[in-house]
């Protein structure tokens, strides 16, 4: 049986979120954290800020992260059909696993 783990670089967990539909399959083995990661690397990549010091630090590590939007400003409504649901598949796989999701630090 063949099974797709997701791929990640230095920069990105998936650098092409904003371009296309997530699998399931490529997400299925993903720890709590990394769904976190993933869900808000399409916000980071947009510009959001985050209020969470372990999300900022991530988010700050990475070459392509400019902070634009504050948290309360992120305008949500602009997220394209693959971000958007991107989203909410990493997010309901998130809280599949646990009923609180990731809890950042």
């Amino acid at each position: 049986m063949f099974v797709l783990d997701y791929v990640e670089n230095d920069e990105f967990i998936f650098a092409d979120s904003n371009t296309r539909f997530l699998q399931e399959a490529e997400i299925e083995n993903m720890t709590l954290q990394k769904l976190k990661y993933a869900r808000n690397e399409i916000y980071a990549r947009l510009g959001r800020d985050f209020k969470s010091t372990e999300l900022k630090n991530y988010f700050s590590s990475k070459c392509w992260y400019h902070v634009i939007y504050s948290p309360e400003q992120f305008p949500y409504e602009s997220l394209n059909q693959y971000e958007k649901y991107n989203v909410d598949l990493l997010y309901k796989r998130e809280y599949s696993l646990s009923p609180d999701g990731y809890q950042l630090k």
